[in-house]
């Protein structure tokens, strides 16, 4: 079993380790996009259903992986997914699904979650995304390059201000 002490160590040094180059890149140009999120409810699910056809019918391509915590329902089986049993005792992958998103240069990786997991964090400090994108929380500076605030702290909420900022960025 893994412990969370060692996978909030690895995401610390994983931040600080990490020296992809950052960018903001615009909507327009952007090709790849990552969506990396949690199991919780339908509600949850549809949205981030929403989101991804909102990016792939502007014809970019699309990635996701969600964390799928013990006693949820996958819905639909429709996204890649991982669990904590994915990660070795030291906190290594132990999933070439993790490994190969966390590889991927994404022009823009979204986190829905409102608050992050810790193996969510840490597959985002790892990650070589060029912008990685989520709700604002100060714990989260070291992860995320843009932080969104959303009026009400919903998903449906923040993937509307998502969709909203990200086509803004020119």
């Amino acid at each position: 079993m893994i412990s969370k002490s060692i996978i909030r160590y690895k995401t610390k040094s994983g931040s600080k380790k990490n020296r992809e180059l950052r960018d903001s890149p615009t909507y327009r140009d952007s090709q790849l996009i990552g969506i990396l999120f949690c199991v919780e409810d339908i509600q949850k699910h549809q949205s981030v259903k929403h989101l991804v056809k909102t990016f792939e019918n502007d014809n970019k391509k699309v990635e996701v992986l969600t964390y799928l915590p013990k006693d949820k329902d996958n819905y639909e089986f429709l996204f890649d997914f991982y669990s904590k049993k994915d990660f070795s005792f030291l906190g290594n992958f132990e999933n070439e699904t993790i490994t190969s998103f966390v590889e991927k240069p994404f022009d823009f990786l979204f986190c829905l979650d409102m608050d992050i997991n810790i193996f969510n964090k840490y597959i985002l400090a790892k990650s070589k995304a060029k912008c990685r994108v989520g709700n604002y929380r100060t714990e989260n500076t070291s992860v995320l390059e843009m932080m969104i605030s959303p009026k009400y702290q919903k998903i449906e909420s923040l993937v509307e201000e998502i969709i909203h900022y990200t086509k803004n960025l020119i």
